[in-house]
Parts: structure tokens; sequence; C-alpha cells
């Protein structure tokens, strides 16, 4: 029989716009006849659209994008460029997201948490991409990149998901080691009981065992720095023995019994043989269950069951993805009822299905993984598998979905020498959006759930959604009460500041004040930024674009902010009428950032009999030389031209220093105001007063030498305040042998071969990249990541070998 089930619309939804109210249309969802009881359909508009209108208004305080970071390669050594890109996604949707301008980014040392770089990227259309220098000091280890927005980082922030792992090196020839074990502690060498020590926990499907009913048990096991453990284990009811399990995938597994309330079950684990004893969750006397009985490609089964003896009542099933609500239906449940849910309207990713009973409260819950295959299929064809130092490679890239439709897409390219691959590392952009940034804690291996190679996946997907639990899951209506409000944003697309007088109790002036806001490496302009009765003001992200690769000078304007103004008492020290208070978006993530956890993937396991040390060896017959970095002995020193203006003033109008008529310098007997005072020239001889009125009172010839300040102090006395601007995009180098230019000349030595960080396919689903091999004879791999406008992801990955030829005949 049909019921009403009533499905939001995400389609119809405004990406901007969070506060709209939801679009429900009508579709049917199907109930079946259970074993005895014949289920009796109600339609009950009203309480479904509670039900569904409760969550949402919930999601409001949820995140409302996500960032994901891809970069060239995994692991650098120093010297080296770090190209990236970002990609900023509406977390609902996974579409490209319009709501931030400005990304921060950030280097951060995995061990130390020591911030080692920092800066500002434009964002377009849900997009940054840029270029990081690893400076050659850097020492060697594991840092994270780090990359915040006004819309993804707020002051609740507990686990912080939005960094990519990256391993820095002085030298790739000598050998890395990655270490058997994963979080940011050293661990000393443990004692053998500890070293043991595993940590096992049951999970009975939907969240609670009932009496009578036959339920599934799902369980994981891992070790003390949460790495998988596979595991052998019997249930005992007291002393008998019911059944033996074992872990299936990454110590998890499951097995099904029909508990009793009145009777105690123990868990004892054989391997590893350990001397511990796991009880299993307290067993309820009566209540209603629900368990996933079957799946196909197109539908979930759930089968509803309750207590004998129970009375039937209403039952409210509700499906959401990502805090959009998908489905809800209703029906009379009498022992037992089976509930279709027809998945094709569904988008990828974790499902959470509610059941409530007829007071509206959630009986039991259940995460299920749906529609894997609704994804991006990119294909990479190269025109050989074999080249030459130095030849030439064309790529053919071919983007469809699940039906074969060629997909517009908007990707990111690289390739790179096999070497610096990091061969732990599981985070790829399936993975980062479907799960990473949808599930509490970290995941072991997450990209293992997204290679169809891997036989056992699905099974092992669902258990994870089982043993991770729906109290992990973001979008989990327990999850999103916790925060009463929706998100404030701490930061901001522009810089932020305030006016204000120092040292006073003054207000701002009634009259209009404003902030003369400048860039003259750029230009000549000067802009005037009005601020509001408060003195606070704002400079729009596109004065950061125009003026992006170098400084924002801030200067209060006008009768009430301009000129220095000099006491008699102290002549050295000018005041201000007014001051520019700024806001550093970075100081204000760093101090969120000491009480955040970082939680990035669990790497995988290597297995015992693979070598990582042979991985990173030189074979015989492979060339590899460190990609060389031609650079100056100093420094570069981001200083804008505006310095050198603001130094001359300060020389000659504000250091005070005078000579008097008597040629004496900063003469104590006589004041800069008085006839006959000039000022001093550098290198000129004066006359200077050492210990005026004292009886070691003595005159000396001196040879003037103007003083000199910081930028930091030239500023001060000029009443400036600066900040950076964006950091502009960088061309990445791409020889062209086709052409003889001075280039075919120089050795060539690059271990990155291409990085296109925005390839977008035509109508067709199509993009072809052309681009030169190095000297470098070797593996090389390809990795292709990307998104389509309607919220579609997908990876892709190639390899190719490059050989020097063999002249000899």
């Amino acid at each position: 029989m049909i019921v009403s089930f009533l499905k939001s619309n995400p389609f119809k939804r405004i990406i901007r716009d969070r506060n709209i109210p939801i679009i429900f249309l009508s579709i049917s969802l199907f109930l079946f006849i259970s074993f005895f009881q014949q289920a009796s359909a109600q339609s009950d508009n009203t309480v479904q659209t509670k039900l569904t209108e409760q969550l949402h208004a919930l999601s409001l305080n949820a995140p409302t994008e996500l960032a994901y970071i891809q970069t060239s390669k995994d692991i650098y050594e120093t010297g080296e460029d770090l190209w990236f890109k970002v990609y900023l996604l509406d977390a609902q949707f996974l579409t490209p997201s319009y709501l931030s301008r400005t990304l921060y980014l950030q280097m951060i040392n995995e061990n130390t948490r020591k911030v080692v770089w920092e800066e500002k990227y434009e964002i377009q259309d849900g997009f940054a991409s840029g270029r990081a220098y690893i400076e050659s000091n850097l020492p060697e280890g594991n840092y994270f990149l780090a990359a915040y927005t006004t819309d993804s980082f707020f002051d609740d922030t507990r686990e912080f998901k939005s960094v990519r792992k990256i391993i820095v090196k002085k030298d790739i020839t000598s050998k890395v080691i990655f270490p058997e074990k994963s979080g940011n502690q050293i661990l000393a060498a443990p004692d053998k009981a500890k070293s043991d020590a595993i940590q096992f926990t049951t999970f009975p499907e939907g969240g609670e065992l009932v009496s009578g009913i036959k339920s599934n048990v799902a369980f994981k096991a891992v070790n003390r720095n949460d790495e998988p453990v596979d595991i052998e284990g019997t249930l005992f009811e007291k002393d008998s023995s019911l059944l033996v399990f074992k872990s299936m995938y990454a110590g998890m597994g499951r097995f099904t019994f029909v508990p009793e309330s009145d009777k105690k079950y123990l868990i004892r684990l054989s391997k590893p043989a350990i001397d511990s004893v796991y009880f299993l969750p307290e067993i309820s006397p009566d209540g209603i269950t629900m368990n996933l009985a079957e799946r196909d490609k197109g539908s979930l089964y759930f089968k509803i069951s309750q207590s004998p003896g129970s009375e039937e009542e209403d039952i409210y099933l509700r499906v959401q993805c990502r805090g959009v609500v998908y489905g809800m239906t209703s029906g009379r449940l009498n022992r037992e009822l089976l509930i279709k849910v027809p998945l094709e309207e569904l988008p990828q990713g974790i499902a959470e299905v509610t059941l409530f009973n007829s007071k509206l409260l959630p009986v039991a819950e259940r995460l299920v993984y749906i529609n894997a295959d609704k994804k991006l299929n990119i294909t990479a064809e190269l025109s050989k598998e074999i080249y030459a130092t130095r030849g030439k490679a064309t790529l053919k890239i071919d983007v469809k979905d699940e039906l074969g439709n060629p997909v517009v897409a908007n990707l990111g390219l690289s390739v790179f020498d096999k070497l610096y691959q990091n061969p732990r590392d599981s985070n790829n952009i399936l993975s980062h959006f479907y799960l990473s940034e949808q599930l509490r804690g970290r995941i072991y291996n997450p990209s293992y759930y997204f290679n169809s190679n891997n036989k056992s996946r699905d099974k092992a997907l669902d258990l994870l959604m089982l043993t991770q639990g729906w109290r992990k899951y973001v979008w989990n209506e327990g999850s999103l009460s916790e925060f009463t409000e929706p998100k404030q944003q701490i930061i901001f697309d522009g810089i932020n500041g305030r006016l204000f007088y120092p040292n006073s109790k003054r207000k701002i002036p009634k009259e209009q004040t404003f902030v003369m806001v400048f860039s003259p490496n750029k230009d000549s302009l000067n802009v005037l930024i009005p601020a509001d009765s408060a003195g606070e003001f704002t400079v729009s992200p596109d004065r950061l674009k125009e003026w992006e690769n170098d400084y924002v000078y801030l200067k209060p304007f006008g009768s009430y902010g301009s000129g220095p103004i000099y006491k008699r008492s102290d002549p050295e020290t000018p005041e201000y009428n007014l001051h520019i208070s700024l806001t550093d978006p970075f100081e204000t993530i760093n101090n969120l950032m000491k009480v955040n956890e970082v939680s990035y993937p669990i790497p995988a396991l290597l297995k015992d009999k693979e070598k990582v040390s042979d991985k990173y060896s030189v074979e015989n017959g492979v060339v590899r030389i460190k990609e060389v970095t031609i650079k100056g002995q100093k420094n570069r020193v981001l200083r804008g031209k505006y310095m050198g203006t603001v130094d001359s003033l300060v020389k000659y109008d504000l250091y005070l220093d005078y000579v008097c008529a008597y040629d004496v310098l900063n003469c104590p007997r006589h004041n800069r105001y008085e006839s006959g005072t000039t000022k001093p020239v550098p290198g000129n001889w004066y006359w200077q007063i050492v210990a005026y009125n004292t009886p070691a009172e003595m005159v000396m010839r001196v040879q003037y030498t103007p003083p000199t300040f910081t930028e930091e102090q030239l500023l001060k006395m000029s009443n400036l305040w600066r900040v950076k601007a964006y950091v502009g995009n960088r061309e990445f180098y791409k020889p062209d042998y086709d052409k003889h230019s001075e280039d075919f000349n120089i050795p060539d030595f690059r271990n990155t071969l291409l990085w296109e960080p925005s390839v977008i396919t035509d109508e067709n689903g199509e993009a072809t990249i052309s681009f030169f091999c190095s000297d470098i004879n070797t593996d090389f791999i390809g990795r292709i990541e990307g998104v389509s406008d309607e919220g579609l992801l997908g990876s892709g990955y190639f390899k190719f070998t490059v050989r020097k030829l063999n002249t000899n005949p």
C-alpha cells in the first residue's frame, strides 16, 4: 500500500541563503506486509512536516561550507615550491560555495603546533589555488597545511579537519621513516601489558538491544594508538558458549543473536589472547528495534520489530543526508513491519535513518552509506606508457557521471615522481567530504572504502557506519542540538578595523570620519573608507585583490585624524588625534587552534613484508637529482616603496633634531623654535653638550648621523598601519622543448612535471593537457580530483615511466 512521503528538494535550494523554508514534494514510499501482521498506512503530514522542520532548524547550527586541500605531491624537500588547491563546498550539497572570499592558509608543525608560515589568498567561486615556498632552513618532519574561511571555521569548532598532511625532507634520497604509530605523541617504549592493551567496543544496530528480538551487534577493536586490531572471540551466556566471531576488516565485524533481558552475556577474545572480559550493553525488556534487512542497488529494506505483547502504535521514519530531509513516512506497527526506502533521489554519502514512536521520540537510528556510484568517473589516457626524457606527453581526461553522461567539472591535476608519494596517506576528495567531514573522530584508511578493487569494501563500509555510530554523525539531531544558536563568524573576508583615541575617553566625532587606504607600489590612488558611528570600518576583499602581493597601508584621514601633535614637555614623541586598531584573523585562528584537535585520517598500516626503506632508495639506472632552486643570498623582504617615502619624511620632518644659532646639536639651552635654528645636515660636524647642568658637563665635537628606525617605528611615527593583501597567483613552470630556447640547454631536474589547479572539462566531459618530461628517468604518477556544479565528486589516478633513450647502436 502507498503512503505519503514528504521530500525536501535540494535542487530548489538557494545555496547562499540558509534560512529559507524547506520545500516539499510528494513522492511515494512503499510499506510491505511482513510476517503475520498487515501494515496499516497512515498519512500525517503535520507530524512529518514537524519532524522535517525540526531537523532543518538544527541544521542551521552546522558549518555552512567545508574545505579540502589538494597538493601537488605528498613529500617535499626544503627549498621547493608547494602548490595547492582548496575546494570550498557547500556543507550540505557539496556544490562549490559562493560564500567566502578569503582563504587563510597556514603551515603548522604536527608535533609542536608551531605556525611556520601563513598567508591570505583570494577565493573565486568556491576555489582557491596558489604556491607556498618551503624555506631551506625548515626542520624535517610532518606538517599540516590548514585552511580557514569565514564560513567553515567557528569558535565552537572541536575537531578541525580542513588540513592536508605533508612530509618535509632535507634530501629525498635519504631514508624516509613512516612511524609505526598514529597521533601526535611520541611514545616511549611501553611495558608489555600496556602495549598489548586494546579497546573493544560493541554497537547494537539501531542503538539498543531489546529482549526477544533478533539483533545485529557490530564491534570494533583498536589499540591505544587508535589503529585497528584483528580479533577473534566468543559470546558467552554465563559459562555457555553461544557463538564464535571474528573481525572482517580493520578490527570491525558483527554477529547476530537473540538477547534475553534476564540473562547475562559476556565476550572473551581468543585473538589476541588477553585476559579481559567484555560485557554487552544493557538489554531493554521491551521496545522497538530497526535493522537493515536487505539492500539492492536502488533500495534499502528496513525491518521494524517490537517486543512481544506490545500494543500496536504509529511509527514515523525519516531519512536525511547531511541535514537535508529526503523522505518521511508513517505507518502502523503491529509486531513487525518491512519498509522499503527508494534511493534514486538521494545523493551519495551517509544517510541517517531515524525511527520515531507515536510520541515522536527517536527509538532507533542507523547510518547507511548510499549511492556510492553517484560520482565523477574520471579516466585519464596517456599517449604512451613509456616516454623518453624530455619527451612530450599528451593526456586526455574524460569525465562522466554514473549513467555515462559527460560532465563539466572543475579538476585539479598533478604529475610527480612516485618517490614523493606517501604510501600511508589515505586522504582524497571523496573520503574527506563523504566520510571525514561527516563523522567525528579519526577514520582508519578512509580511501579503502572508495577503491572499487576492494571486493569487501561495501561490507566494510557498512561496518564503519555501525561502529562509528549515529552519535558521531555531524548532522545527527543530538550532535546539532549541542549548539543552541547558528554559527557566528569569527574571522572575516576583509580587513576589519576601528578608529579610536589613545589614552582618552573621547568619543568618535559625530562628523563623518574616514580611513585613507592605499598601496603605492600598485598605483597612486588613495581610497577613502568611511567609518561608522563606533569608528569601525572594513577594507573589502576587492582591495586585497587589487593590491595583491603587496601591503595595504591605512591612515586616519580628515581634520580629526591626520596630523601629529607635539608636546613641549616631550617634543620627541608626537601624538595623534585618532589611531587605528586592526583585527588580525590569524591571531584569532591561532588562539582557537591551541585548544582544538586537528583530526586527520589514521594512516594505513604497512604490511610487515613491505620494506619502506626500499621505496626510498635509488634504484640502479635511475637518475634522481634534487630539484635546484636558484636564489640570492639575502632573504626577500616584502617592503613597500612607500616605506622609503616615510623614511624620508621622518628624517626631515619628524626626527626633531635641530642645531641652534650657536652650532650646538639639540642644544639644551635653546629650543627648536628659537630664531636661527636649523636642521642638521648628515655628515656635518657640530658641537654637543654632554651631561648638561651637572659637574661633569662638557662640550664635544660630533659628526651628525640621522637615527635609524625599524619599519614598525616608522609606521608609528607616521600614524600609519599596514596589512598584507592577497598572495597573487604564480605560474607553474613548464618548459616547451618543441621550441629551441635557452631552456633546452639547462639541465631539467623537475620532480613535479605538471600542476594544473583548474582544468575545466568541456560539454563532452573532456580536456586535453600536454606537458614535457624532465631529465629524471623513473616512474611518475598522476592524480586528478574534482567536483561538478551539481556536487558530484571524483578522483582519478594514472602512472607512466620515463626512460633515457639508448643512443648506442
